[in-house]
């Protein structure tokens, strides 16, 4: 997934402002927010605009299960910010009109009511402009609950290149006490040890969620109406 930038800088770094530099990370995976930031860059921010997919989440000092729910930004003096304060650093890298927004995003009661802004929009993005039902954020008692820690490590375990949810769990429909969790699976190429992988790592992935694990391998996948349904709704929880 390619990084929106705008002309005349590098397209992988942050910019720096005359503050501080600013990486903003979105969900590519997200038609709403890629249209966002896309019309944040025409509108002349300059902050570095990056998907959180290609991104080195640790070493920026990001929470991988806040950035399920709220935006990050990563700032070059080592902070980060979420949701409306992320939006705010970005606007603040931008032409005179976007850092006076960006000021009144910061004033009382602007400031107060930012939050539950962003939040409204965060719940809803599926259904505004560029936004489909991948962009649902998932719900907190399916997917946030999740050790995203502990899913990892078993994906490195067993050879995964990629994990993703999908199905009812990210959905209202789902049930704690009687739905499973659906999981898409790309192992990385060369696996020597392929049906091993699979079964080790649904049984782990079993014991991690203490739920029914329902785990389809991504590449055997054929019939193009599920393929559809299921990777169009897939949501990432962990790309080696």
């Amino acid at each position: 997934m390619s990084e929106i930038s705008r002309g005349g800088g590098p397209s992988g770094g942050a910019w720096q402002t005359a503050h501080v530099a600013v990486t903003l990370l979105y969900d590519a995976d997200c038609g709403f927010c890629t249209r966002s930031v896309r019309w944040l860059v025409t509108a002349g921010v300059t902050a570095a605009c990056t998907p959180l997919q290609g991104a080195d989440l640790p070493a920026l000092g990001v929470d991988p299960r806040r950035a399920m729910r709220e935006i990050p930004a990563a700032l070059g003096d080592g902070r980060v910010v979420y949701g409306a304060d992320a939006i705010r650093a970005a606007l603040s890298t931008g032409r005179v009109v976007l850092r006076l927004l960006a000021g009144l995003l910061g004033v009382w009661p602007v400031s107060a009511l930012a939050p539950a802004g962003y939040g409204w929009i965060a719940a809803h993005r599926h259904r505004l402009p560029g936004g489909t039902n991948a962009c649902a954020v998932p719900k907190p008692d399916a997917v946030a609950k999740l050790d995203l820690d502990a899913i990892a490590g078993a994906c490195q375990r067993y050879g995964v290149q990629r994990l993703r949810i999908f199905g009812s769990a990210l959905t209202e429909r789902f049930d704690p006490e009687a739905s499973d969790l659906d999981f898409l699976v790309d192992f990385a190429p060369g696996s020597t040890n392929l049906f091993h992988d699979y079964f080790d790592l649904k049984l782990e992935l079993e014991r991690i969620t203490g739920q029914p694990v329902d785990l389809v391998d991504a590449s055997a996948v054929r019939n193009p109406y599920f393929r559809a349904s299921a990777f169009g709704s897939a949501r990432e929880l962990f790309a080696a």
